[in-house]
C-alpha cells in the first residue's frame, strides 16, 4: 500500500538518512519532508542533491514538503525585512519540492487567530494577516513558474478566521487546504464542521491522533479523533494524492527515554504506524 510519513517522526534536525531508510523498510512509499520545519534553515543545492541520492538509494519518493514560518525569517512578519526574508525561505522550499520531484504540495502555517486573544493580540494578528496576503501575492508567480501549490494548514485552538479568508481570496489551482486531524481534535467540535466546509479544497493532509488535550502526534486509532467522520469527508473531498501521516515516536508508548539505542523503539513504532495507517487508508477506499 502506498502511504506517506513525515521525516521527523523521531527528530527534526541532524542527518535524516537513517529515518528515511527505516521508513522505507517499514513499507512507506513516500515522505513528507519535515526536517527544520520550525527554523530559518536554508537548504543548499548540495544538501538537496544528497537527499535526492538517499531517496533513490532507499527506493522511497517525496510527496510533500512542510515549509517553515521561520524564526527571524517569517512570511507573515509585520516587519518588512523579516517578511521578505520569509518569502525567500518559502521559495527555497518550493525549489526543494521541485528538485526532489515531489508529487504533492508545500504546506505552510498561516498566522494564528484565537477567539480568546486579547484586543492587543488580535490587533497584532490583523497585521500578520495583511503580511501573509502580501507574501501570497508575491508567491503566486513563483507557484506558476514551478507549477506548484501551497496548502494552508488548520492550527490548534483555531485559525479559521484567517484561513477561511485566504482560501476564499486565492485561486484553488494554487492555494488549497491542508487538513490536520490532530489540530482539529484539539479545538472545539465546530472545527470539524469548518474543515468539512472546505473539504473540496483539501490538497494535503496531516493525519495523527491525540486525546484532545494537546498536539501529541499519535498513531491513528489511539486517541479520540473521529476517523469514521474523516473517512467520509475524504471520500467526498476529491482528494487524490496519497494519505500522509504526521506522527511522533518520542510521544508514543514505544519510546523509552532510558534506552541508549532507540532503533528498536523506532522500528516497533513504525510497524504500528504502518498497520494503523493502512487501516485508515482502507476506510477511505485506497
Amino acid at each position: 500500500m502506498n502511504l506517506a510519513i513525515n521525516t521527523d517522526y523521531f527528530e527534526d534536525v541532524n542527518s535524516p538518512e537513517k529515518y528515511i531508510r527505516f521508513a522505507a523498510e517499514a513499507g512507506f512509499s513516500h515522505l513528507m519532508w519535515c526536517h527544520h520545519w520550525n527554523t530559518d534553515f536554508i537548504y543548499s543545492k548540495f544538501e538537496i542533491d544528497q537527499i535526492k541520492s538517499w531517496l533513490k538509494s532507499y527506493n522511497i519518493a517525496l510527496q510533500d514538503v512542510h515549509g517553515t514560518d521561520g524564526r527571524e525569517k517569517c512570511w507573515f512578519a509585520a516587519e518588512e525585512y523579516r517578511r521578505k526574508s520569509g518569502v525567500e525561505l518559502v521559495i527555497n522550499r518550493l525549489i526543494m519540492l521541485k528538485e526532489l520531484e515531489g508529487t504533492g504540495t508545500l504546506i505552510m502555517h498561516p498566522p494564528r487567530f484565537n477567539v480568546s486573544d486579547t484586543p492587543e493580540k488580535t490587533a497584532a494578528t490583523a497585521k500578520y494577516a495583511v503580511s501573509v496576503r502580501r507574501s501570497l501575492d508575491e508567491l503566486l508567480p513563483v507557484l506558476e513558474k514551478y507549477d506548484a501549490r501551497i496548502a494552508l494548514e488548520n492550527l490548534p485552538h483555531g485559525n479559521w478566521k484567517i484561513l477561511s479568508e485566504l482560501l476564499d481570496r486565492y485561486p484553488a489551482e494554487r492555494i488549497g487546504f491542508c487538513f490536520d486531524s490532530g489540530h482539529c481534535n484539539i479545538t472545539a467540535r465546530t472545527h470539524y464542521e469548518e474543515s468539512e466546509k472546505y473539504a473540496s479544497r483539501i490538497i494535503a493532509v496531516h493525519l495523527h491522533d491525540n486525546d484532545g488535550s494537546g498536539d501529541q502526534h499519535q498513531n491513528p486509532f489511539t486517541g479520540t479523533f473521529d476517523w469514521e467522520w474523516l473517512a467520509g469527508v475524504m471520500k467526498k473531498s476529491g482528494y487524490s494524492n496519497l494519505l500522509n501521516f504526521e506522527v511522533s515516536c518520542r510521544k508514543s508508548p514505544f519510546y523509552n527515554p532510558e534506552a541508549s539505542d532507540h532503533d528498536p523503539d523506532i522500528r516497533r513504532f513504525l510497524a504500528d504506524a504502518m498497520e494503523r495507517c493502512s487501516r485508515f487508508a482502507a476506510m477511505c477506499g485506497q
